[in-house]
């Protein structure tokens, strides 16, 4: 269940999806902007408290509008580009989706994004990995699609030391969580398919950065006996 103003902005990201869509895929902002305005009048799928917060609040949804298309950006479904918006595939296939759950589906991918070591990109392409880039250390290419289901498998509490953020710091840290790799990708040199409960295991940030103090990599167990 998601209130008022996040429903609003999921309705009016997902018609600018759809008129994008119609519109050969792009659109100069503005003329998206016009074009939002006159369907939102006419659409039936705005109630009136929809209706009299954009009729006067225009600044204020028109920010909305950017900030909550910013996680549209990140999910890969939206590209905006010098006044250019751009629908990409994965948007047009979001669109088979209702805005509600397309809006769920987005917000968890985003903080998922949010939740990673400064040394971790996120892919958000199948749960193949391999392509090293240089960010602090060398890393590789990792799926929050795999890290979810890890997550979903082990929990949010750290494998190693038994830490769970929530417990600590509330709900503002609920689902935070690192998420390690234990087989060792610098030595594959290859892609490969990640298995997300053999392969990966869910830990705190302390822990994992002790697991990452040499190279090759301390095991889950070695840094458990550290902790003896």
């Amino acid at each position: 269940m998601i209130g008022k103003r996040d429903s609003l902005a999921a309705k009016v990201i997902f018609i600018a999806l759809n008129k994008l869509a119609q519109h050969d895929g792009k659109m100069k902002k503005s003329d998206l902007l016009s074009a939002l305005e006159n369907e939102i009048e006419q659409s039936p799928s705005f109630e009136t408290w929809d209706k009299e917060t954009l009729k006067h609040g225009k600044t204020r949804w028109l920010s909305s509008l950017e900030m909550y298309s910013h996680e549209y950006v990140k999910g890969g479904l939206l590209i905006k580009n010098r006044g250019i918006w751009s629908i990409t595939n994965k948007g047009r296939d979001a669109l088979k989706k209702d805005p509600i759950s397309l809006f769920n589906d987005v917000r968890d991918e985003y903080k998922l994004t949010m939740n990673h070591l400064p040394e971790e990109v996120i892919d958000n392409e199948g749960f193949s990995e391999g392509s090293t880039e240089q960010i602090l250390v060398n890393a590789y290419e990792r799926n929050p699609k795999a890290r979810r289901q890890c997550i979903k498998h082990y929990g949010t509490s750290c494998f190693i030391c038994g830490f769970n953020f929530m417990d600590k710091y509330g709900k503002v840290a609920d689902g935070f969580i690192h998420v390690h790799h234990l087989r060792p990708l610098s030595k594959i040199g290859e892609n490969y398919t990640v298995d997300p409960v053999k392969d990966l295991r869910p830990v705190c940030p302390n822990c994992h950065a002790v697991l990452h103090k040499r190279d090759p990599v301390y095991s889950i167990e070695d840094v458990k006996n550290f902790l003896l």
